[in-house]
């Protein structure tokens, strides 16, 4: 799995989700893609570890937790993913105490 072209899929999707284009169940689809991957792969299969991944990581739980009804009828899941994007453009740095882990 070519990570970097991941990271640019996800920057892509939740830039669409921003604005009104793309639907939660394509962000969850995305999420588990990778998470499956990740969590079903030899550790000798899986790519180097990059310096952004913490930020990737934290994105994707985030979708996985927040991209549902519930939470999107509220306005968390826009909020909080506007958050993870900046953070995953590095446009503003995320903060120490959060948790972004490959599975």
């Amino acid at each position: 799995m070519n990570l970097i072209k991941k990271k640019e899929g996800l920057i892509e999707l939740l830039n669409g989700y921003i604005a009104g284009n793309i639907p939660c169940f394509q962000l969850q689809s995305f999420a588990w893609e990778v998470i499956d991957y990740f969590s079903s792969s030899d550790i000798l299969e899986l790519p180097i570890r990059q310096p952004w991944e913490r930020e990737f990581w934290f994105s994707i739980w985030q979708i996985t937790h927040l991209a549902d009804h519930e939470h999107e009828k509220n306005g968390l899941t826009k909020r909080e993913l506007e958050k993870a994007l900046s953070y995953l453009k590095e446009e503003t740095q995320m903060p120490s105490s959060y948790i972004g882990e490959r599975p």
